[in-house]
């Protein structure tokens, strides 16, 4: 068993408070991305796990086994850093047998050891080389050498990519993955970038200001964000979120006629919208064109709608021009409310979320610009 239960965990220096009552389990042999901005407290959450600085509240416990206040040796983890931590003078052999080394390890266990994961990382060829001699993305190899050849079940990593540019940070998420679910590791990686996350992860523990805003799976925490926050940190570029105006008992798009939501708590809420949900159609509401930023394939279209501005992804064959009036339009199921106040996802009242007007082509969600009258609403499980 390798599970890792964090529970409660906090980290505090006098009143600065780096990690607040985080509580989140990693499962045997998968992969958790701790992600957040800088300052957020996903590399002390990392270094709380590893024993490398003392809890201040709260629990780590490894494979069943409460560690919270065991030294890192005594863990049975592995680590690997941002800056690879390799010594210099020394030759990728030599640097990936330290550890064995050190626990004194019998040469023809290490020898064979080193052959198996040298072949494993592509890496029999260079064993004679210095770090000097190495790129990048070699170097990193070597790092991973010396966690892997450890034998350890747990191996944690602080965002171990971004040294490297961006074709070989793809390769190596590629290869990470693929190494960690071929060794069945139980894994814990930091990063800032949603892409390695989203990209790798089994589980996103999303982390700001030392709370989790949502532990979930990556398609979760990109389909159904449970806070404002989440919902602008996950996605590229991120999820619009629009300023809506209550009149009634019903929410329009501020500067606009255009009801979205019926709601009768009286609470302001925001509308959240992905910039790939939403098309150019005939029927949708008239929005002029700000700026165009072309990326061949598509194109990210700036948009003044109302009060608000978003933004939209379209396809990069045909892009408007700066000042052009666009008709948009989005499905209802798109949608995503959340309350002003908190930013939580307002997950109660989908139900009260605007269909789409019968005047849509063939019955598509979205918004209709030439009618503005009360549409339906939708009764169903919040979206």
């Amino acid at each position: 068993m390798s599970e890792i239960s964090v529970q409660n965990l906090a980290k505090s220096w006098g009143d600065s408070h780096a990690v607040r009552d985080v509580s989140f389990t990693v499962p045997e042999g998968s992969l958790t991305v701790l992600l957040g901005p800088s300052g957020c407290g996903k590399s002390t959450t990392l270094r709380l796990i590893a024993g490398l600085d003392a809890v201040s509240k709260g629990k780590v416990l490894i494979a069943g086994e409460d560690v919270t206040g065991s030294p890192a040796s005594k863990r049975n983890i592995s680590m690997v850093f941002q800056s690879y931590a390799l010594f210099p003078h020394l030759s990728v052999a030599e640097n990936i047998l330290f550890g064995l080394k050190v626990r004194r390890t019998p040469k023809p266990e290490r020898d064979e050891k080193l052959q198996q994961t040298a072949e494993l990382l592509g890496l029999a060829a260079l064993l004679d080389r210095k770090p000097a001699q190495l790129s990048g993305g070699q170097q990193q190899r070597v790092a991973l050498g010396r966690a892997v050849i450890s034998g350890r079940p747990v191996c944690l990593m602080d965002e171990p990519l971004s040294n490297l540019d961006a074709k070989l940070r793809h390769e190596m998420r590629i290869e990470l993955r693929a190494l960690q679910q071929k060794l069945g590791l139980t894994m814990v990686y930091v990063t800032h970038d949603q892409v390695e996350a989203i990209s790798m992860a089994d589980q996103i523990v999303l982390l700001n200001n030392g709370l989790i805003e949502q532990a979930a799976t990556p398609v979760t925490v990109y389909r159904e964000p449970a806070t404002m926050f989440t919902a602008q940190f996950i996605g590229t570029p991120p999820m619009n979120i629009l300023s809506l105006e209550k009149r009634g008992e019903s929410h329009c798009l501020a500067g606009t006629n255009q009801v979205v939501l019926f709601a009768e708590d009286g609470r302001e809420v925001s509308l959240g919208l992905r910039p790939e949900d939403i098309t150019v159609a005939d029927n949708g509401i008239a929005a002029e064109v700000r700026s165009v930023e072309f990326l061949g394939a598509d194109a990210l279209v700036d948009c003044a709608l109302g009060d608000n501005l978003l933004t939209v992804r379209l396809a990069g064959a045909r892009t408007p021009e700066v000042g052009e009036a666009i008709p948009l339009s989005w499905p209802a199921e798109a949608q995503h409310f959340f309350h002003k106040d908190t930013g939580l996802r307002r997950t109660e009242l989908g139900e009260g979320a605007a269909e789409a007007s019968p005047h849509s082509r063939e019955g598509q969600g979205g918004v209709d610009a030439s009618d503005n009258s009360t549409p339906s609403v939708k009764r169903e499980d919040a979206k």
